[in-house]
């Protein structure tokens, strides 16, 4: 049964154009991200047996990828601003919720729980709907108004980076600023990819035993 998802604002869903450069705009790549997870969503939400794993394990990595960009290179500047503590941990409590939720539908897919994954998609398209316009109402204005075009391109630059060395799986303690991210964040990176490959040589294994 395909689920409904709930309308989203128009954000735009590819990155923006380099204006100079400086790089991309931090704030054009996070909102073009949420278009994208929106659509990745759908896409799980709506998959059939044969592709949900596979769609499900792609939304994981891309919102940890995504959330990483935020803690190390988003978050600090709200510090700044009056309130700014305050929402940071109402968006770090979310997206811990958010992560929470992924291994839940994980753990029912590999246990074909099937009642449970259908309690579950429901849940996450709401919450990462309602974490993604808390970002966009609260969050993006607040790094548009704090910093100037080049020090966003700047922090685009780096966000490109963060990206590439961002882990694949969630992580409950993995560090929310940027010092913590450049000591601890490749390790994590590098286990979760030596995980995934051994996952993908045994599912290869099997598929080879089977045919």
């Amino acid at each position: 049964m395909a689920h409904a998802v709930v309308p989203t604002p128009d954000v735009p869903d590819e990155e923006p154009a380099v204006e100079n450069d400086h790089g991309p705009d931090l704030a054009g790549l996070i909102a073009a991200d949420h278009g994208r997870l929106r659509s990745e969503v759908a896409a799980f939400a709506g998959a059939g047996p044969l592709r949900r794993r596979e769609e499900l394990e792609r939304l994981i990595a891309d919102l940890v990828a995504h959330e990483t960009v935020e803690q190390v290179l988003a978050h600090p500047l709200l510090t700044q601003v009056e309130g700014g503590t305050k929402l940071r941990r109402e968006l770090l409590a979310e997206e811990r919720q958010l992560s929470e939720q992924l291994v839940a539908l994980r753990r029912a897919l590999r246990w074909h729980s099937r009642h449970q994954r259908h309690e579950l998609v429901p849940e996450l398209v709401t919450l990462l709907e309602a974490h993604f316009m808390t970002e966009e109402a609260r969050l993006l204005p607040v790094l548009a108004r704090l910093e100037s075009g080049v020090a966003r391109q700047v922090r685009g630059t780096w966000a490109r980076r963060v990206r590439r060395w961002a882990p694949t799986r969630p992580h409950r303690h993995a560090p929310t600023g940027f010092v913590g991210w450049l000591m601890l964040g490749p390790l994590l990176t590098m286990s979760d990819r030596l995980r995934d490959r051994m996952k993908i040589a045994r599912t290869e294994g099997r598929n080879g035993e089977e045919s």
